[in-house]
């Protein structure tokens, strides 16, 4: 935990190059946090009265460090409803809420960006999504004192943060950022307008979370829901059929 420790006292104004050695590692120990309660925790204990922006720096660290990058995806035991649909359709067996995506170890872009969306949120701080079409790529953007920052602990930049302005118009700082191949593709992206925000202070998957929320009880609970169905269908067939008393025979009979 030392190494996040280390990023507390960022400028906001001009976040510093992160040396060439941190870059593309991952902490196995960092796999113990599984929820951003638990994040978040960790945060405040190594970071006590740090700014929102610091911790959200620090959080961006914890990140880097945090998982593999690449999909994660529903196992069977954990839900077996997407899990079976996976072969027919993978995104939909791809967690997109931020407790299911600290389960796991592999996180794409997406989920990454996720996590730190949800920190943002608890921080109090303006956030949105960022979408990038060819190269197909999604980043988190933060508000810090009016302006706004991307972070992009997926690719594991070599600042911090930038500024989503320089993202927007395609600025060659790109290529100091991300590396001469990845840079390029960014420019040429913004120069064509395939760069877009969206989804301010909301869910950037709204409809995947929900189905994620009622598969998971389901793959939980709907075996009782079954059980229950049988039980009730089992009586209902036991159940003798109804005799009518003979005293009454003749009123019904009427």
């Amino acid at each position: 935990m030392a190494a996040i420790t280390a990023w507390a006292s960022l400028n906001p104004s001009a976040p510093p190059p992160i040396p060439r050695e941190e870059l593309d590692q991952f902490d196995p120990e960092l796999t113990g946090i599984s929820s951003i309660d638990e994040l978040v925790a960790i945060l405040e204990a190594k970071a006590p009265g740090a700014s929102a922006v610091e911790m959200l720096d620090l959080a961006d660290a914890l990140i880097r460090r945090r998982f593999f990058h690449s999909y994660s995806y529903f196992r069977f035991d954990q839900n077996w409803i997407l899990s079976l649909l996976k072969p027919l359709w993978s995104d939909l067996a791809s967690p997109v809420r931020p407790d299911d995506i600290l389960k796991f170890r592999r996180a794409a872009c997406s989920q990454q960006s996720i996590v730190l969306q949800a920190v943002a949120s608890r921080l109090g701080l303006d956030y949105q999504s960022i979408g990038v079409n060819r190269p197909g790529h999604f980043l988190a953007a933060v508000r810090i004192d009016g302006r706004w920052w991307v972070y992009d602990a997926d690719r594991e930049i070599r600042v911090r943060r930038y500024p989503l302005d320089e993202l927007l118009a395609g600025s060659p700082r790109l290529n100091s950022y991300y590396g001469p191949v990845v840079g390029l593709q960014l420019i040429a992206a913004a120069k064509a307008g395939r760069i877009q925000p969206r989804d301010l202070n909301r869910n950037p998957a709204p409809q995947a979370s929900m189905l994620h929320l009622v598969t998971n009880f389901a793959s939980r609970f709907g075996w009782l829901v079954l059980l229950l169905s049988w039980a009730i269908l089992s009586l209902a067939v036991r159940r003798p059929a109804s005799r009518v008393d003979p005293l009454l025979a003749p009123a019904f009979a009427e």
